[in-house]
């Protein structure tokens, strides 16, 4: 007995030194959970703002599929936020979603920000969907007692991401216009207003953040009416995080967007309830033609496809192909609705907003904007059995033109492919990037990137490391020009938006037709700044500083300038917004827009290290900042270089000739120390010694720049520092 009694003793001692006790399980679980959440590592799990709401709980507040079904396409509203960075867009969803009873009080905040960036920067990067059903509770009403779907649109708020927006618009009838009562009107908020205006949106004005203390509700209706024209007495009072004033703006919603365009939308002022029911049928029973708005990739199942249904019906099983394919279908396995998490339907119809998941395990077949169909439509159509037309596409989307580039490559040549899969991937869900192979000399192959800012080129790079675990090196970022060179027509531009796609060999060559020379034209932006008044001197001097010309002034109200300049695109595409904040102590605001392409002095700027140019530092500035960016790049890199056994000497060159130079001297051993008196000529032989060898390994030596050298060089935190 003694013996077993030590036995089990001795195991018991063993099990908790392996596993530990229940209570010492629990403490680092709690403590890992804790850093997990801080950190934003883990990609499957979103991070919750409060512990009272499980997930079981918000799957069991879902609402049955049959009920969202039940609403005719008439009684169907599409609608978007639009705000500014910061105005109370997704708090102002949530609000939404709580009194819908889409989720119970007490979820996380900002619950349609599902991405780990957007949660950790605090802003709106990514578009989110999401179906509501709404009964109207006002009893003087025509439409009391009705029950409305709802289909919601978060959008982000800044320049960078105009192509989320935009996107979003061209699948809504209308527009909430958010703007906040402690900032008032803001830039973002003039470019998001006309966008919804180019698009035919009825504006739903709101003014949001009413119960804080320096709320001025009256200056911002006066804003938007001289900004917009709305009438200050459309615009409503709200406070998002409070919920005062919510159930007025989506009892406007109901009552000032128009259903979905289409057969229903056409009988829609008519009262003849029977004849709004006969429009929802033939609408429903259209061939089926479907705009893909957004797309996924879900390791298990593929491209997760977001669609809005324009015409027709589609269920499971169904055989859908998309008209950018060429005709090539594929069977639908699975579909449904965000409410806001996935419910599943057995069927989407005409005015719904779902995904649709097929058995095609291909992410570059579902392209953003193409229009979905049924190929047995199209069949029945053509064989005389139908109505004998051809199915027309939908208007897609006008492509994302990108205004920032910057070459990406893995940290290692062993990485490439991995790299490649990642990017293949993320792009699929951000259709405004521009993805195209390059090989660098020092970096190996990679690919040349083209994105809508600074900002949105950042949060790419995040996304490749949180959601794909792919670390890469980017170059510093580059603008597009245009390059006509003297051999060619007049009329003929070439795109250049890397430094080694310029020839500057040929751009100086003579000998062009009638003596004609080369031309660099660099992108213009129109850009829009609202600041302060006192700071308009500051404004100014920093638009002048790079380039800028004046287009307007205006005053908005009492203290608020709106200042319109043009610029070149290179000169904001690095740290204009940064130098803008720091000047006016954060309180300005900053859009921009396409102004074309304008005549400059554009020269290669390529650095070289102990003689060898390194293309993968090149760039292209003005002539006039050469030299200082030179000096810039040369002391930069001089920190980053790790020393050598020889002198490596680091400079700047514009047109083959140097404008700067930095040293970074040698190693070198004490070849004196073992001398210990005796005639100074043996100490001066043994030195002249030395310094041959050194002219002889700088001959023949090369310099390995690390990756981590070029990871901080190239960084965009440390770019184009002054003075």
């Amino acid at each position: 007995t003694t013996t077993t009694t030590t036995t089990m003793r001795m195991m018991l001692h063993r099990h908790r030194a392996i596993h530990g006790t229940a209570s010492s399980r629990a403490e680092p679980a709690e403590e890992e959970r804790g850093a997990t959440t801080a950190k934003g590592a883990r990609r499957d799990a979103q991070p919750r703002a409060t512990t009272t709401l499980t997930e079981r709980e918000i799957l069991a507040a879902q609402k049955d599929p049959s009920e969202y079904l039940a609403v005719p396409s008439h009684r169907i509203r599409n609608f978007s936020i639009i705000a500014h960075v910061d105005h109370g867009k997704s708090t102002l969803a949530d609000r939404f979603l709580e009194m819908t009873r889409a989720i119970p009080a007490g979820g996380r905040k900002q619950y349609l920000d599902r991405l780990p960036v957007e949660r950790a920067r605090g802003i709106t990067v990514k578009a989110q969907g999401v179906s509501l059903l709404h009964r109207d509770e006002r009893e003087e009403s025509e439409s009391f007692g009705q029950t409305f779907l709802l289909n919601l649109v978060d959008t982000p708020g800044h320049a960078d991401f105009s192509f989320e927006v935009s996107r979003s618009l061209a699948a809504c009838d209308g527009a909430l216009l958010l703007v906040d009562a402690t900032q008032g009107v803001q830039a973002q908020t003039i470019a998001t207003f006309y966008l919804a205006l180019e698009a035919g949106l009825e504006i739903v004005p709101a003014a949001n953040k009413v119960d804080m203390d320096n709320a001025d509700v009256d200056g911002v209706k006066e804003q938007m009416l001289s900004a917009f024209g709305i009438d200050p007495d459309d615009v409503l009072p709200i406070s998002a995080k409070t919920g005062m004033g919510c159930a007025d703006v989506l009892s406007a919603v109901v009552d000032a967007v128009p259903p979905p365009r289409g057969g229903a939308g056409l009988a829609e002022r008519n009262d003849d309830a029977s004849r709004l029911a006969d429009a929802d049928a033939d609408r429903s029973d259209a061939p089926l033609r479907a705009l893909l708005l957004d797309c996924h990739y879900d390791p298990y199942r593929g491209a997760v496809s977001v669609v809005q249904i324009e015409d027709g019906t589609i269920r499971v099983g169904d055989s859908v192909a998309g008209m950018a394919q060429g005709g090539r279908g594929s069977e639908v396995l699975e579909l449904g609705m965000m409410t806001p998490e996935p419910l599943k339907m057995p069927e989407l119809r005409a005015g719904h907003v779902g995904y649709v998941i097929t058995g095609s395990r291909d992410v570059k077949s579902a392209i953003v904007g193409d229009t979905l169909y049924k190929p047995s439509d199209e069949t029945i159509a053509k064989g005389g059995g139908g109505s004998g037309k051809k199915i027309a596409p939908l208007p897609g989307f006008r492509a994302a033109k990108p205004t920032v580039f910057q070459g990406l490559f893995p940290q290692s040549g062993d990485e490439f492919e991995a790299l490649r899969a990642a990017v293949e991937r993320l792009v699929l869900n951000d259709a405004s990037v521009s993805v195209s192979n390059e090989t660098s000399v020092a970096l190996g192959p990679g690919f040349r990137c083209g994105f809508l800012g600074l900002l949105h080129a950042d949060v790419f790079h995040q996304r490749l490391r949180e959601e794909f675990d792919a670390d890469v090196v980017a170059t510093a970022p580059t603008v597009s020009y245009r390059v006509r060179y003297p051999d060619t027509p007049e009329t003929s531009f070439e795109d250049v938006a890397s430094p080694a796609a310029l020839d500057e060999k040929r751009l100086h060559q003579s000998g062009g037709r009638g003596g004609a020379k080369g031309v660099i034209e660099e992108p213009m932006v129109d850009a829009t700044i609202i600041c302060p008044a006192d700071a308009v001197g500051k404004v100014v001097e920093l638009c002048v500083d790079r380039r800028g010309s004046q287009l307007e002034h205006a005053q908005l109200g009492v203290d608020r300038v709106m200042l319109r300049y043009r610029l070149p695109s290179a000169e904001i595409a690095v740290d204009f917004s940064d130098e803008l904040k720091s000047r006016t102590s954060g309180y300005a605001t900053f859009d921009y827009d396409d102004a074309g392409y304008e005549p400059a002095d554009i020269v290669r700027l390529d650095i070289l290290v102990n003689g060898e140019a390194v293309d993968a530092l090149s760039s292209l500035t003005h002539r006039d900042k050469a030299v200082r960016r030179g000096r810039d790049m040369c002391a930069r890199l001089k920190e980053a270089l790790p020393r050598q056994l020889f002198e490596v000497a680091v400079q700047a060159a514009v047109s083959g000739k140097v404008v700067a130079r930095e040293t970074v001297s040698a190693m070198r051993k004490n070849v004196t120390a073992k001398c210990y008196g005796g005639d100074i000529s043996r100490k001066k032989k043994l030195l002249s010694r030395q310094k041959e060898g050194k002219k002889r390994m700088k001959r023949i030596g090369n310099v390995d720049i690390p990756n981590e050298a070029f990871a901080g060089l190239l960084s965009t935190q440390s770019a184009q520092r002054r003075k």
